[in-house]
Protein backbone atom coordinates (compact mmCIF):
# COMPACT_ATOMS: atom_id res chain seq x y z
CA UNK A 1 0.00 0.00 0.00
CA UNK A 2 1.44 3.37 -1.02
CA UNK A 3 1.55 6.43 1.18
CA UNK A 4 -1.04 8.11 -1.02
CA UNK A 5 -3.45 5.18 -0.55
CA UNK A 6 -3.03 5.39 3.23
CA UNK A 7 -3.79 9.12 3.23
CA UNK A 8 -6.82 8.57 1.03
CA UNK A 9 -8.15 5.93 3.41
CA UNK A 10 -7.56 8.27 6.34
CA UNK A 11 -9.56 10.99 4.58
CA UNK A 12 -12.41 8.53 3.95
CA UNK A 13 -12.32 7.40 7.59
CA UNK A 14 -12.47 10.99 8.87
CA UNK A 15 -15.36 11.77 6.51
CA UNK A 16 -17.31 8.69 7.66
CA UNK A 17 -16.70 9.64 11.30
CA UNK A 18 -17.84 13.23 10.70
CA UNK A 19 -20.94 12.13 8.79
CA UNK A 20 -21.87 9.63 11.52
CA UNK A 21 -21.54 12.22 14.28
CA UNK A 22 -23.47 14.71 12.18
CA UNK A 23 -26.34 12.27 11.72
CA UNK A 24 -26.43 11.55 15.45
CA UNK A 25 -26.46 15.27 16.20
CA UNK A 26 -29.25 15.80 13.68
CA UNK A 27 -31.43 12.97 15.06
CA UNK A 28 -31.16 13.98 18.70
CA UNK A 29 -33.28 17.10 18.15
CA UNK A 30 -35.90 18.31 20.62
CA UNK A 31 -39.07 16.18 20.97
CA UNK A 32 -42.30 17.48 19.49
CA UNK A 33 -44.62 18.77 22.27
CA UNK A 34 -47.13 16.09 23.27
CA UNK A 35 -45.26 13.34 21.39
CA UNK A 36 -42.21 12.42 23.49
CA UNK A 37 -41.33 9.50 21.20
CA UNK A 38 -41.12 11.36 17.88
CA UNK A 39 -38.19 13.72 17.40
CA UNK A 40 -37.66 16.57 14.98
CA UNK A 41 -34.63 16.58 12.71
CA UNK A 42 -32.04 19.21 13.54
CA UNK A 43 -31.31 20.77 10.16
CA UNK A 44 -28.66 23.05 11.63
CA UNK A 45 -26.58 19.99 12.51
CA UNK A 46 -27.04 18.77 8.94
CA UNK A 47 -25.68 22.03 7.54
CA UNK A 48 -22.71 21.94 9.92
CA UNK A 49 -21.98 18.36 8.84
CA UNK A 50 -22.11 19.25 5.16
CA UNK A 51 -19.75 22.17 5.75
CA UNK A 52 -17.29 19.98 7.66
CA UNK A 53 -17.29 17.34 4.92
CA UNK A 54 -16.58 20.02 2.35
CA UNK A 55 -13.70 21.39 4.42
CA UNK A 56 -12.21 17.90 4.82
CA UNK A 57 -12.22 17.39 1.05
CA UNK A 58 -10.87 20.88 0.46
CA UNK A 59 -8.03 20.38 2.94
CA UNK A 60 -7.12 16.93 1.66
CA UNK A 61 -7.07 17.60 -2.08
CA UNK A 62 -7.55 21.22 -3.21
CA UNK A 63 -5.41 23.17 -0.74
CA UNK A 64 -2.32 20.91 -1.04
CA UNK A 65 -2.29 21.52 -4.80
CA UNK A 66 -3.06 25.23 -4.66
CA UNK A 67 -1.18 26.38 -1.57
CA UNK A 68 1.14 23.51 -0.66
CA UNK A 69 -0.39 22.68 2.72
CA UNK A 70 0.45 19.36 4.33
CA UNK A 71 -2.54 17.08 3.59
CA UNK A 72 -1.91 14.77 6.57
CA UNK A 73 -1.76 17.65 9.05
CA UNK A 74 -4.83 19.22 7.50
CA UNK A 75 -6.84 15.99 7.65
CA UNK A 76 -5.95 15.29 11.29
CA UNK A 77 -6.69 18.88 12.26
CA UNK A 78 -10.09 18.65 10.58
CA UNK A 79 -10.78 15.40 12.45
CA UNK A 80 -10.06 17.00 15.83
CA UNK A 81 -12.03 20.12 14.93
CA UNK A 82 -15.00 18.01 13.82
CA UNK A 83 -14.81 16.13 17.11
CA UNK A 84 -14.72 19.42 19.00
CA UNK A 85 -17.68 20.87 17.09
CA UNK A 86 -19.97 17.88 17.66
CA UNK A 87 -18.92 17.31 21.26
CA UNK A 88 -19.68 20.96 22.00
CA UNK A 89 -22.93 20.59 20.06
CA UNK A 90 -23.94 17.67 22.28
CA UNK A 91 -23.31 19.83 25.34
CA UNK A 92 -24.97 22.97 24.01
CA UNK A 93 -26.05 23.51 20.37
CA UNK A 94 -25.18 27.20 20.57
CA UNK A 95 -21.72 26.30 21.82
CA UNK A 96 -21.32 23.88 18.92
CA UNK A 97 -22.29 26.52 16.38
CA UNK A 98 -19.88 28.99 17.97
CA UNK A 99 -17.12 26.38 17.79
CA UNK A 100 -17.94 25.83 14.10
CA UNK A 101 -17.71 29.56 13.48
CA UNK A 102 -14.35 29.63 15.24
CA UNK A 103 -13.19 26.74 13.08
CA UNK A 104 -14.14 28.65 9.93
CA UNK A 105 -12.35 31.79 11.15
CA UNK A 106 -9.38 29.68 12.24
CA UNK A 107 -9.14 28.10 8.79
CA UNK A 108 -8.83 31.56 7.25
CA UNK A 109 -6.23 32.46 9.89
CA UNK A 110 -4.30 29.28 9.03
CA UNK A 111 -4.03 30.34 5.39
CA UNK A 112 -3.06 33.91 6.32
CA UNK A 113 -0.39 32.69 8.74
CA UNK A 114 0.91 30.34 6.09
CA UNK A 115 1.26 33.20 3.60
CA UNK A 116 3.12 35.34 6.16
CA UNK A 117 5.58 32.52 6.90
CA UNK A 118 6.24 31.98 3.20
CA UNK A 119 6.93 35.66 2.51
CA UNK A 120 8.61 37.08 5.62
CA UNK A 121 12.23 35.98 6.10
CA UNK A 122 12.94 37.79 9.38
CA UNK A 123 11.27 40.06 11.92
CA UNK A 124 14.53 41.52 13.16
CA UNK A 125 13.61 45.14 12.37
CA UNK A 126 10.46 44.85 14.53
CA UNK A 127 11.86 43.02 17.55
CA UNK A 128 11.48 45.94 19.97
CA UNK A 129 7.94 46.82 18.92
CA UNK A 130 6.82 43.20 18.95
CA UNK A 131 8.27 42.72 22.45
CA UNK A 132 6.54 45.86 23.74
CA UNK A 133 3.24 44.75 22.18
CA UNK A 134 3.53 41.31 23.78
CA UNK A 135 4.25 42.86 27.18
CA UNK A 136 1.21 45.13 26.85
CA UNK A 137 -1.03 42.18 25.96
CA UNK A 138 0.13 40.27 29.02
CA UNK A 139 -0.20 43.27 31.38
CA UNK A 140 -3.74 44.35 30.43
CA UNK A 141 -5.55 41.28 31.92
CA UNK A 142 -4.07 42.13 35.31
CA UNK A 143 -6.70 44.86 35.63
CA UNK A 144 -9.62 42.43 35.20
CA UNK A 145 -10.83 39.48 37.25
CA UNK A 146 -12.66 36.68 35.44
CA UNK A 147 -13.39 33.41 37.30
CA UNK A 148 -11.00 34.42 40.10
CA UNK A 149 -8.12 34.82 37.63
CA UNK A 150 -6.41 37.65 35.76
CA UNK A 151 -5.92 35.91 32.42
CA UNK A 152 -8.87 37.25 30.39
CA UNK A 153 -10.25 40.56 29.16
CA UNK A 154 -14.09 40.76 29.28
CA UNK A 155 -15.59 42.02 26.03
CA UNK A 156 -19.29 41.21 26.46
CA UNK A 157 -21.77 41.10 29.37
CA UNK A 158 -25.42 40.09 29.55
CA UNK A 159 -28.27 42.17 30.94
CA UNK A 160 -27.45 41.10 34.49
CA UNK A 161 -23.85 42.25 34.21
CA UNK A 162 -22.38 38.75 34.05
CA UNK A 163 -19.43 38.22 31.71
CA UNK A 164 -20.43 36.12 28.69
CA UNK A 165 -17.43 36.52 26.38
CA UNK A 166 -13.74 37.11 27.02
CA UNK A 167 -10.43 37.28 25.20
CA UNK A 168 -7.23 35.66 26.49
CA UNK A 169 -4.24 37.71 25.22
CA UNK A 170 -1.70 35.08 26.29
CA UNK A 171 -3.00 32.85 23.48
CA UNK A 172 -1.90 35.42 20.90
CA UNK A 173 1.43 35.90 22.65
CA UNK A 174 2.08 32.16 22.19
CA UNK A 175 2.48 32.79 18.47
CA UNK A 176 4.63 35.85 19.13
CA UNK A 177 6.86 33.85 21.50
CA UNK A 178 7.51 31.11 18.95
CA UNK A 179 8.20 33.47 16.05
CA UNK A 180 10.42 35.78 18.10
CA UNK A 181 12.49 32.97 19.64
CA UNK A 182 12.88 31.30 16.25
CA UNK A 183 14.04 34.57 14.68
CA UNK A 184 16.42 35.43 17.51
CA UNK A 185 17.96 31.96 17.64
CA UNK A 186 18.26 31.47 13.89
CA UNK A 187 21.47 33.47 13.44
CA UNK A 188 22.33 37.16 12.92
CA UNK A 189 25.11 37.20 15.52
CA UNK A 190 24.18 34.13 17.58
CA UNK A 191 25.27 34.85 21.15
CA UNK A 192 23.81 38.34 21.73
CA UNK A 193 20.59 37.34 20.00
CA UNK A 194 20.29 34.27 22.23
CA UNK A 195 20.58 36.53 25.27
CA UNK A 196 17.78 38.72 23.96
CA UNK A 197 15.71 35.59 23.32
CA UNK A 198 16.19 34.52 26.95
CA UNK A 199 15.25 38.01 28.17
CA UNK A 200 12.09 38.06 26.06
CA UNK A 201 11.01 34.58 27.20
CA UNK A 202 11.76 35.45 30.84
CA UNK A 203 9.71 38.63 30.58
CA UNK A 204 6.70 36.72 29.26
CA UNK A 205 6.97 34.09 31.98
CA UNK A 206 7.26 36.64 34.80
CA UNK A 207 4.24 38.57 33.55
CA UNK A 208 2.22 35.35 33.49
CA UNK A 209 3.27 34.57 37.06
CA UNK A 210 2.13 38.03 38.13
CA UNK A 211 -1.23 37.37 36.42
CA UNK A 212 -1.43 34.01 38.23
CA UNK A 213 -1.91 32.28 34.85
CA UNK A 214 0.25 29.32 35.83
CA UNK A 215 -1.10 26.88 33.24
CA UNK A 216 -0.06 29.05 30.31
CA UNK A 217 3.22 29.76 32.11
CA UNK A 218 4.03 26.03 32.01
CA UNK A 219 3.46 26.00 28.24
CA UNK A 220 5.71 29.03 27.70
CA UNK A 221 8.54 27.61 29.79
CA UNK A 222 8.45 24.15 28.19
CA UNK A 223 8.27 25.55 24.65
CA UNK A 224 11.10 28.03 25.23
CA UNK A 225 13.36 25.35 26.75
CA UNK A 226 12.76 22.97 23.85
CA UNK A 227 13.45 25.71 21.30
CA UNK A 228 16.68 26.72 23.05
CA UNK A 229 17.81 23.10 23.14
CA UNK A 230 16.95 22.63 19.46
CA UNK A 231 18.88 25.80 18.55
CA UNK A 232 21.98 25.12 20.64
CA UNK A 233 22.08 21.35 21.01
CA UNK A 234 23.57 21.95 24.45
CA UNK A 235 22.43 19.85 27.39
CA UNK A 236 24.01 22.37 29.75
CA UNK A 237 21.69 25.08 28.41
CA UNK A 238 18.72 22.74 28.81
CA UNK A 239 19.67 21.72 32.36
CA UNK A 240 20.28 25.35 33.33
CA UNK A 241 16.84 26.28 32.04
CA UNK A 242 15.19 23.37 33.83
CA UNK A 243 16.95 24.34 37.08
CA UNK A 244 15.83 27.94 36.71
CA UNK A 245 12.27 26.86 35.98
CA UNK A 246 12.31 24.55 39.01
CA UNK A 247 13.55 27.32 41.30
CA UNK A 248 10.88 29.68 39.97
CA UNK A 249 8.21 27.03 40.54
CA UNK A 250 9.40 26.50 44.12
CA UNK A 251 9.26 30.22 44.89
CA UNK A 252 5.84 30.50 43.23
CA UNK A 253 4.55 27.57 45.28
CA UNK A 254 5.83 29.21 48.45
CA UNK A 255 3.93 32.47 47.88
CA UNK A 256 0.94 31.39 45.78
CA UNK A 257 -2.08 29.85 47.46
CA UNK A 258 -3.64 28.77 44.16
CA UNK A 259 -0.72 26.49 43.33
CA UNK A 260 -0.76 24.97 46.82
CA UNK A 261 -4.46 24.19 46.40
CA UNK A 262 -3.90 22.55 43.02
CA UNK A 263 -1.13 20.35 44.42
CA UNK A 264 -3.25 19.34 47.43
CA UNK A 265 -6.16 18.43 45.14
CA UNK A 266 -3.83 16.39 42.96
CA UNK A 267 -2.38 14.44 45.89
CA UNK A 268 -5.78 13.52 47.36
CA UNK A 269 -8.79 14.64 45.28
CA UNK A 270 -11.22 12.57 47.40
CA UNK A 271 -10.21 14.14 50.70
CA UNK A 272 -13.22 15.66 52.49
CA UNK A 273 -13.18 19.23 53.77
CA UNK A 274 -15.61 21.84 55.06
CA UNK A 275 -16.77 24.18 52.33
CA UNK A 276 -17.51 27.89 52.62
CA UNK A 277 -21.24 27.20 52.99
CA UNK A 278 -20.59 24.95 56.00
CA UNK A 279 -21.24 21.69 54.19
CA UNK A 280 -18.75 18.85 53.74
CA UNK A 281 -17.43 18.25 50.24
CA UNK A 282 -14.50 16.80 48.34
CA UNK A 283 -11.28 18.80 48.39
CA UNK A 284 -10.63 18.06 44.72
CA UNK A 285 -14.22 18.25 43.51
CA UNK A 286 -13.26 18.83 39.87
CA UNK A 287 -10.80 15.95 39.63
CA UNK A 288 -12.98 13.59 41.66
CA UNK A 289 -16.04 14.14 39.44
CA UNK A 290 -13.86 13.82 36.34
CA UNK A 291 -12.39 10.50 37.45
CA UNK A 292 -15.84 9.11 38.24
CA UNK A 293 -17.12 10.21 34.81
CA UNK A 294 -14.12 8.58 33.14
CA UNK A 295 -14.84 5.34 34.98
CA UNK A 296 -18.54 5.48 34.08
CA UNK A 297 -17.70 5.84 30.38
CA UNK A 298 -15.75 2.60 30.44
CA UNK A 299 -14.14 1.06 27.38
CA UNK A 300 -16.88 1.70 24.82
CA UNK A 301 -18.57 4.81 26.23
CA UNK A 302 -22.21 5.53 27.03
CA UNK A 303 -23.15 7.04 23.69
CA UNK A 304 -23.13 10.40 21.94
CA UNK A 305 -25.15 13.04 23.77
CA UNK A 306 -25.40 11.20 27.10
CA UNK A 307 -24.72 13.83 29.77
CA UNK A 308 -25.58 12.06 33.02
CA UNK A 309 -22.01 11.12 33.91
CA UNK A 310 -20.17 14.40 33.39
CA UNK A 311 -22.83 17.02 34.13
CA UNK A 312 -21.46 17.49 37.66
CA UNK A 313 -17.92 18.14 36.37
CA UNK A 314 -17.18 21.89 36.48
CA UNK A 315 -16.02 23.45 33.20
CA UNK A 316 -16.67 20.25 31.25
CA UNK A 317 -16.78 22.14 27.95
CA UNK A 318 -13.37 23.75 28.56
CA UNK A 319 -10.79 22.20 30.87
CA UNK A 320 -12.49 18.80 31.15
CA UNK A 321 -13.66 18.23 27.59
CA UNK A 322 -11.48 15.09 27.44
CA UNK A 323 -13.72 13.72 30.20
CA UNK A 324 -16.72 14.28 27.95
CA UNK A 325 -15.00 12.48 25.07
CA UNK A 326 -14.17 9.47 27.26
CA UNK A 327 -17.63 9.43 28.81
CA UNK A 328 -19.50 9.48 25.50
CA UNK A 329 -17.14 7.50 23.25
CA UNK A 330 -15.10 5.38 25.65
CA UNK A 331 -11.43 4.81 26.40
CA UNK A 332 -10.74 3.04 23.08
CA UNK A 333 -11.83 6.07 21.06
CA UNK A 334 -9.97 8.39 23.46
CA UNK A 335 -6.78 6.46 22.67
CA UNK A 336 -7.45 7.02 18.96
CA UNK A 337 -7.74 10.75 19.66
CA UNK A 338 -4.41 10.65 21.49
CA UNK A 339 -2.94 8.81 18.50
CA UNK A 340 -4.11 11.65 16.24
CA UNK A 341 -2.28 14.17 18.43
CA UNK A 342 0.84 12.00 18.39
CA UNK A 343 0.81 11.79 14.59
CA UNK A 344 0.47 15.58 14.42
CA UNK A 345 3.52 15.92 16.70
CA UNK A 346 5.60 13.45 14.70
CA UNK A 347 4.53 15.09 11.46
CA UNK A 348 5.44 18.51 12.82
CA UNK A 349 8.91 17.23 13.69
CA UNK A 350 9.19 15.86 10.16
CA UNK A 351 8.27 19.28 8.77
CA UNK A 352 10.99 20.85 10.92
CA UNK A 353 13.51 18.25 9.75
CA UNK A 354 12.79 18.97 6.08
CA UNK A 355 13.08 22.75 6.47
CA UNK A 356 16.17 24.19 4.76
CA UNK A 357 16.14 27.45 6.70
CA UNK A 358 17.02 27.57 10.37
CA UNK A 359 14.30 30.14 11.06
CA UNK A 360 11.62 27.88 9.57
CA UNK A 361 12.91 24.79 11.37
CA UNK A 362 12.81 26.49 14.76
CA UNK A 363 9.30 27.82 14.16
CA UNK A 364 8.11 24.33 13.27
CA UNK A 365 9.78 22.89 16.37
CA UNK A 366 8.25 25.55 18.60
CA UNK A 367 4.75 25.12 17.15
CA UNK A 368 4.90 21.34 17.46
CA UNK A 369 6.34 21.51 20.97
CA UNK A 370 3.62 23.87 22.15
CA UNK A 371 0.81 21.73 20.76
CA UNK A 372 2.35 18.59 22.20
CA UNK A 373 3.01 20.04 25.66
CA UNK A 374 -0.45 21.60 25.82
CA UNK A 375 -2.12 18.30 24.94
CA UNK A 376 0.02 16.35 27.41
CA UNK A 377 -0.52 18.84 30.23
CA UNK A 378 -4.31 19.09 29.97
CA UNK A 379 -4.97 15.37 29.47
CA UNK A 380 -2.52 14.48 32.22
CA UNK A 381 -4.30 16.90 34.53
CA UNK A 382 -7.73 15.50 33.71
CA UNK A 383 -6.68 11.94 34.55
CA UNK A 384 -4.83 13.20 37.66
CA UNK A 385 -1.36 12.28 36.41
CA UNK A 386 -0.18 15.65 37.73
CA UNK A 387 -1.81 18.88 39.02
CA UNK A 388 -4.49 20.41 36.83
CA UNK A 389 -3.24 23.47 34.96
CA UNK A 390 -6.43 24.78 33.39
CA UNK A 391 -5.24 24.99 29.78
CA UNK A 392 -7.44 23.89 26.89
CA UNK A 393 -7.38 20.73 24.79
CA UNK A 394 -6.26 21.87 21.30
CA UNK A 395 -9.03 22.07 18.66
CA UNK A 396 -11.63 20.40 20.95
CA UNK A 397 -12.15 22.60 24.02
CA UNK A 398 -14.48 25.56 23.97
CA UNK A 399 -12.61 28.85 23.77
CA UNK A 400 -12.18 31.30 20.93
CA UNK A 401 -8.69 32.53 21.77
CA UNK A 402 -7.33 29.01 22.17
CA UNK A 403 -8.93 27.73 18.98
CA UNK A 404 -7.57 30.60 16.90
CA UNK A 405 -4.06 30.29 18.36
CA UNK A 406 -3.98 26.55 17.65
CA UNK A 407 -5.09 27.13 14.07
CA UNK A 408 -2.38 29.79 13.73
CA UNK A 409 0.19 27.25 14.93
CA UNK A 410 -0.98 24.90 12.20
CA UNK A 411 -0.61 27.77 9.74
CA UNK A 412 3.05 28.04 10.75
CA UNK A 413 3.57 24.31 10.13
CA UNK A 414 1.82 24.48 6.76
CA UNK A 415 3.90 27.50 5.77
CA UNK A 416 7.16 25.76 6.68
CA UNK A 417 6.02 22.65 4.82
CA UNK A 418 5.22 24.68 1.69
CA UNK A 419 8.60 26.43 1.81
CA UNK A 420 10.39 23.08 2.22
CA UNK A 421 8.50 21.65 -0.75
CA UNK A 422 9.44 24.67 -2.87
CA UNK A 423 13.10 24.47 -1.82
CA UNK A 424 13.22 20.76 -2.67
CA UNK A 425 11.74 21.38 -6.12
CA UNK A 426 14.25 24.13 -6.80
CA UNK A 427 17.16 22.00 -5.60
CA UNK A 428 16.08 19.12 -7.81
CA UNK A 429 15.64 21.46 -10.78
CA UNK A 430 19.31 22.42 -10.43
CA UNK A 431 20.42 18.82 -10.99
CA UNK A 432 17.59 17.68 -13.28
CA UNK A 433 16.58 20.29 -15.88
CA UNK A 434 13.89 17.98 -17.30
CA UNK A 435 12.22 17.82 -13.87
CA UNK A 436 12.31 21.61 -13.58
CA UNK A 437 10.81 22.06 -17.03
CA UNK A 438 8.04 19.55 -16.34
CA UNK A 439 7.20 21.18 -13.00
CA UNK A 440 7.56 24.73 -14.21
CA UNK A 441 10.46 25.43 -11.81
CA UNK A 442 13.38 27.55 -12.96
CA UNK A 443 16.90 26.62 -11.94
CA UNK A 444 19.72 28.67 -10.55
CA UNK A 445 19.23 32.24 -9.49
CA UNK A 446 15.96 32.52 -11.42
CA UNK A 447 14.34 30.08 -9.01
CA UNK A 448 15.31 32.23 -6.03
CA UNK A 449 14.22 35.52 -7.54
Amino acid sequence: MTRGDMRQRLVILVMVFTAALGMLAMLRGAPIPGTPVVYTADMTALLVTAGMLGMILLGAYALPKRLGVDPLLMTLTNFLCALGIFVQYSINPNGGLFHAALYAAGSVLTILMMIVIRRVKTFRDWWLWIALGAAALLIIPRFYTVNNAHAHIPIQRNGEGLITMTVQPSEAVKIVLIVMLADMLSGHGWKPDAVWAAVFAGMCVLLLIVEDDLGTCVLYVATALLMFFAATGSFSVLLTGVAGAGATAAVTYRFTGKLKTRVAQWLNPFMREQLDNGQIGLKGHQIAESLMALAAGGVHGLGYGIRDTFRYVPEYSNDFVFTVVCSQFGIVFALAVLAAYMVIIFRGMRVAERARRRFHALMAIGSTALLGVQTFVIIGGVINMFPLTGVTMPFVSQGGSSMLSCMALMGILHGVHACAEQDEREARALTDPDYGASRGVSSGREARA
